[in-house]
């Protein structure tokens, strides 16, 4: 499947060593401004060419084929094209690398493309950053802004499933997307640098978050606003486990406390963040003041952890969404290893080329793109879920 989403949809297309990248984005609405330099900002995060990232840096520019005149959408397909112009397919044997997708490729499809993986590589993710980067456009009109950044590295991490807006607005001006403070990043630093020292790789663990999503967003039984999360972040190359909210932790938990105290509801997202000194200063602190909720509104819950990560039965409660998602060590090390040739013959060979040492650096912000699209589609969805939001739009009402 090369397709994702349900109302607004994206395609891609392209390989790892092909001409280009390319995405088609379906059903976008018209009327949106499209910001080029936005769309850019967040490909030149996924780039490499970094002391953590792999050598190969490509230009990553967008060039919109179609869906957008005079930087508005149309309503018409978004064709979005990124060329590759800097590949070394000579550095790549016909061999299939352990750890790789070379032979489940091959199981399938009785071919293969070995140049850097095809279909199968990690340079696809331009295309999501570029579905991404369009829906946070949507999403920037109802003031919901999503972020991801490092929070674990090998055997360094921080132990925190959520964060504040500020933290992550924090991580992202630093030359190294990560969470904490000072000295967790330079550990984080060191474990990667200790691997790629080594020939070797290193995994790691990535927070992403969204803030501003009201109540309501997602389907309570088969598409369900976390097994959504879930199965798009999994699709992500070298994503091995994703944990939403509290994620493992609430198995340790009783349910008297895992239930999470109701603090109250609002039409105002801020308010958890207007209290969250007074609950962080007083633990007998049971609720607050707010104005009449207006059913008719975007509602906010409040409770005192947040421990579902902001979903309940598959649908947003208004809080903060909170995932963690875990990216194994880079595959493609430079250490000798067992692997098979194309006739199936088991032999010893090394990996060239250029490759991340830890591929979670720039994995974060494919992570925050597919989070964005899958808030994007639902908010889209959600104009049909009752009948007073279609006659809002057909009869003014």
């Amino acid at each position: 499947m090369n397709s994702f989403g349900t109302f607004l949809k994206f395609s891609t297309f392209g390989e790892s060593h092909g001409k280009a990248i390319g995405v088609v984005i379906d059903n976008y609405p018209a009327g949106v401004r499209i910001d080029t330099d936005y769309i850019n900002s967040l490909l030149k995060l996924r780039q490499g060419g970094g002391a953590f990232s792999t050598p190969r840096k490509e230009a990553d520019e967008v060039n919109i084929i179609s869906g957008v005149f005079n930087d508005i959408s149309t309503g018409a397909p978004i064709c979005v094209l990124v060329e590759n112009n800097n590949t070394r397919s000579k550095d790549y044997k016909e061999h299939l690398r352990p750890a790789h997708a070379d032979f489940t490729y091959y199981a399938k499809y009785e071919h293969f493309d070995y140049r850097g993986g095809g279909r199968s590589s990690a340079r696809e993710s331009v295309a999501r950053v570029i579905a991404g980067a369009f829906a946070d456009l949507i999403l920037k009109e109802f003031n919901i802004r999503t972020y991801a950044s490092i929070c674990g590295v090998g055997g360094v991490s921080l132990d925190e499933f959520k964060f504040s807006e500020e933290e992550y607005k924090r991580a992202l001006e630093k030359d190294f997307n990560a969470l904490g403070d000072d000295l967790f990043k330079e550990l984080f630093k060191d474990e990667i640098t200790k691997a790629k020292n080594n020939n070797d790789s290193v995994g790691a663990s990535v927070s992403v978050a969204a803030f501003g999503v009201m109540a309501g967003l997602g389907d309570g039984l088969y598409d369900k606003l976390d097994a959504r999360i879930a199965s798009a972040f999994m699709g992500l190359n070298a994503v091995k486990c994703v944990e939403i909210g509290a994620g493992r932790k609430l198995s340790s938990m009783n349910g008297s406390f895992a239930n999470d105290e109701i603090l109250g509801v609002s039409n105002d997202e801020l308010m958890q963040n207007q209290n969250s000194s007074i609950l962080k200063q007083s633990p007998n602190f049971k609720s607050f003041k707010v104005a009449k909720t207006n059913i008719n509104k975007p509602l906010f819950l409040h409770t005192r952890h947040n421990f579902s990560g902001g979903i309940i039965g598959g649908i947003s409660t208004g809080e903060s969404i909170y995932i963690r998602a875990h990216f194994k060590p880079t595959p493609s090390i430079f250490k000798e290893q067992t692997m098979l040739n194309k006739d199936f013959s088991l032999i010893k060979d090394a990996i060239y080329g250029r490759h991340d040492p830890c591929v979670g650096v720039r994995g974060a912000v494919v992570l925050k793109a597919m989070l964005s699209f899958i808030i994007a589609d639902f908010l889209m969805l959600n104009s049909s879920a009752k009948i007073s939001n279609l006659k809002k739009i057909y009869k003014g009402e």
